[in-house]
């Protein structure tokens, strides 16, 4: 326990350090939202460019979302385009504060 506390003081600091006081990743939201809106787009569309922007959207998202991209990761692992558009929309929903 007490080597998770002493783990946990050091990140705090190293980023105290770095002039971030947030201890988890900034989030680019209008980012966030474009990325997801084109990626729902493609899904829709079945087209395989699906998986590089899936690529893409963990590259510079996937610190910040953490789990939350979980669902739609397990569904592109398969291919599984119509199983991935559901989780997608909802984060598109989620992050633009657009909801049907």
């Amino acid at each position: 326990m007490l080597d998770l506390l002493q783990a946990l003081e050091q990140v705090h600091a190293g980023q105290t350090a770095n002039g971030s006081g947030d201890a988890w990743p900034q989030l680019d939201r209008p980012a966030l939202v474009a990325a997801l809106g084109s990626m729902v787009v493609l899904l829709q569309a079945d087209d395989m460019e699906a998986m590089n922007a899936m690529a893409e959207l963990q590259q510079q998202f996937g610190e910040a979302l953490g789990d939350e991209l979980s669902t739609l990761e397990a569904a592109m692992s398969e291919m599984a385009f119509d199983q991935a558009l559901p989780p997608c929309t909802a984060l598109f929903e989620k992050y633009s504060g657009y909801a049907q």
